[in-house]
């Protein structure tokens, strides 16, 4: 049976950002798994930075998201765009645009529900999720994992339950044939970049207070020198945009921290747009970055190495 689903999609006109609902038809998942609409590291999303000590699969924080502020939330989510001028979009406007999807879905289901999610896991997965201790952790772990394949089995006409995922020298996963995809998961949410236009990374992080100590060993000079000269209310504004746009970078690159967290600078300031300042062995020029608030009190972003075109990004809900 086809489903018709609302999304919104991200359009740059003249430097500009455009948000417009738009509806697709769609194969259901994985029976009637479709309905419209804890950060993990070295999983998933290719073994990204991490906030805290301890921080890890299925992190539980206060700003847990239930599943009512989900369902009712504001939307989609708040954009920003890399600022472009119209010269630069309009020379990039015959090139085609750097194509995203990313879907949003809730971790937290009901103990009867989990049974199904759990049966799409391969052997492997299933085993992670059994060696972790707290039962919160190991349903996120589940429904996190559960949601990529179904994602991934709709995209590609694959059974979710029988997709094969290899994993390169850092963590970062991959799919034979693509597409390629990031994940990242916090507060009981779950957010997916999908794209076959090349690679991907993707991370959301709440706004929460942070030891300034934390910036002086994750920034670059260039970054700490920006970050110094914010007035002390748009402090943690700026630590979580660099914080982010760094992480997406980093997993988009699939280096893991091989990658130095001082080879390359990003922006910071909460007036100015996201972007790739200065990066070692590569050009700055070729990266685009997003800015996005995808529920109150969060920040995330989103990287790509698209070699100049601008990014299109298609907002999903996914209902496990």
């Amino acid at each position: 049976m086809l489903r018709r689903e609302t999304g919104y999609k991200v359009f740059v006109f003249r430097g500009q950002c455009r948000l417009k609902r738009v509806q697709k038809t769609m194969l259901p998942l994985h029976g009637d798994l479709l309905s419209p609409g804890n950060k993990t590291n070295g999983e998933l999303d290719g073994a990204g930075l991490s906030l805290a000590s301890g921080a890890g699969h299925g992190r539980t924080t206060a700003g847990d998201i239930g599943d009512e502020q989900f369902q009712s939330g504001v939307g989609p989510p708040l954009w920003s765009m890399v600022g472009t001028s119209s010269a630069q979009a309009k020379t990039w406007q015959g090139a085609g645009l750097f194509k995203v999807d990313i879907w949003q879905w809730s971790l937290n289901l009901p103990a009867d529900r989990f049974l199904a999610p759990r049966d799409l896991l391969s052997e492997d997965e299933r085993a992670r999720a059994a060696r972790f201790a707290r039962a919160v952790h190991r349903e996120r772990f589940i429904a996190a994992r559960a949601g990529v394949r179904q994602i991934l089995g709709a995209s590609t006409g694959q059974d979710p339950g029988a997709i094969t995922l290899r994993y390169g020298t850092y963590g970062k996963p991959s799919l034979d044939g693509g597409p390629d995809f990031n994940l990242c998961h916090g507060g009981g949410l779950a957010v997916l970049a999908v794209s076959r236009d090349g690679a991907v990374g993707i991370d959301i992080e709440e706004r929460r207070p942070i030891e300034d100590g934390v910036a002086r060993r994750a920034f670059s000079p260039a970054e700490r020198a920006d970050f110094d000269l914010l007035p002390s209310d748009k402090w943690l504004d700026g630590f979580s945009r660099c914080w982010t746009r760094k992480e997406t970078v980093i997993k988009a690159r699939g280096l893991g921290l091989s990658m130095p967290l001082d080879g390359f600078d990003v922006s910071l300031a909460p007036d100015q747009p996201a972007r790739l300042v200065r990066i070692d062995g590569d050009t700055p020029g070729a990266w685009r970055l997003v800015h996005f608030e995808p529920w109150p009190g969060w920040v995330g972003a989103l990287a790509a190495r698209t070699g100049g075109p601008e990014i299109e990004v298609a907002w999903h809900r996914h209902a496990l």
